[in-house]
């Protein structure tokens, strides 16, 4: 399950992990085993691990928690496990994922607010009073101004898996897109970026240092490297992930 990477350092390659390979893993607490592993949270500022987020619950009423790496044990990679340092019941207590929402997740939201407001306009729910005009008006503008209001958050706290699959953008150009990252799960900090470049039957992973990165935008689902593409795809690639 491990992912076999070239080591930027003198540690080996073995205590590395991609987050797509960790969200196919099941949450283990001490009392046995307490939901999957949902997404992964990272700081796109410090590019660490700030949560896993583990869905506990049954398929009817299942609900998601952050789980901090202060509890978070090594991924067993034979067993697609991940150990937490928590009962089942302490799992279910921890904070949920609404508590500490990522970028994506309040830009959806967002998103969703606008919509609904306008249904509500469509629909006729809002129509204009003849009688009392300023009525519509000191009653519209807040309840848009409100719908347009980005709801407050950390703006570097990204998910994962809405990352996985932006567009690559190097200095001169789009050259391919996020794959996957490798997480050492050692210090839970993010290692590389996997980015598949080239055409669907010629296309090769590469290797990218978080470091490079200067910018990651929602809007255009980019991630921006400060490298050329020619030094990138001469730069260390990645096996496919098993």
């Amino acid at each position: 399950m491990r992912r076999r990477t070239p080591s930027r350092g003198s540690r080996g390659s073995d205590m590395f992990v991609t987050i797509k390979n960790l969200r196919r893993c099941t949450v283990c607490g001490t009392d046995g085993a307490a939901g999957g592993v949902s997404d992964v949270l990272f700081d796109d500022a410090a590019w660490r691990v700030r949560y896993v987020v583990a869905e506990t619950g049954s398929w009817l009423h299942s609900h998601r928690v952050l789980l901090p790496p202060e509890v978070l044990g090594h991924v067993r990679g034979d067993e697609r496990t991940l150990p937490v340092a928590l009962t089942d019941d302490e799992i279910e207590c921890e904070r949920p994922l609404d508590a500490d929402p990522p970028v994506s997740m309040r830009m959806e939201q967002q998103i969703r607010n606008v919509v609904a407001l306008a249904s509500c306009w469509v629909a006729g729910f809002c129509e204009p009073n003849p009688a009392n005009p300023l009525m519509v008006l000191t009653t519209a503008v807040p309840a848009w101004s409100e719908a347009l209001k980005p709801r407050p958050g950390d703006p570097h706290l990204r998910s994962a898996s809405r990352v996985i699959g932006h567009h690559a953008m190097a200095q001169d150009g789009m050259f391919g897109c996020i794959e996957d990252f490798v997480v050492d799960d050692d210090g839970w900090s993010v290692r590389d970026l996997v980015v598949q470049a080239g055409g669907f039957f010629h296309h090769k992973r590469l290797l990218v240092s978080p470091s490079s990165v200067s910018r990651i935008s929602w809007g255009m689902r980019a991630v921006r490297i400060e490298l050329p593409r020619a030094r990138i795809e001469g730069g260390p690639t990645s096996a496919r992930c098993a």
